[in-house]
């Protein structure tokens, strides 16, 4: 039962945040959502360093994703980066609703990616940032979305 309320109060901070003006918040449609989701092992995501943020950013301007050499994955993300073989690293939106608290989920929807920020605060601040994912597909699209709990 904790878990069905848990759900519930997080998706309706998900939905109240939604109709925001950040246009990098994209929530999945509800054909992709009935998609089985696959969680992307947290070992294959890395979030862009704070010196390459304004890089990634410009790189995604107008695209969702972009593929990437593992050079450029390791230039965004630092030399801790690997990726392993059979996958290929993708620079992908990502905007968390307060950043310093909650962390990003990532999920195969379909062909999709799905990067969720789940953060605890008291007001939405969006916060525009990407991370690196080593996948084993190439998306047809990527969606953002934020879940604030109070």
């Amino acid at each position: 039962m904790k878990r069905i309320i848990a759900s519930l109060v997080i998706f309706s901070a998900s939905a109240a945040f939604s109709a925001t003006s950040d246009a990098w918040i994209v929530s999945p449609p509800p054909t992709a959502v009935a998609a089985k989701k696959i969680e992307i092992p947290v070992s294959d995501v890395f979030e862009v360093v704070t010196s390459m943020a304004e890089h990634a950013q410009s790189a995604l301007h107008k695209k969702t994703f972009v593929p990437l050499s593992e050079q450029h994955a390791r230039m965004f993300t630092g030399h801790y980066y690997s990726c392993p073989d059979g996958k290929r690293p993708f620079l992908v939106r990502a905007v968390a609703g307060f950043a310093g608290t909650g962390a990003f989920h990532v999920s195969r929807l379909g062909d999709a990616v799905w990067i969720s920020h789940e953060s605890l605060g008291e007001e939405f601040i969006s916060s525009r940032t990407a991370l690196v994912v080593n996948l084993d597909f190439t998306p047809t699209a990527a969606y953002a979305s934020v879940s604030i709990i109070r």
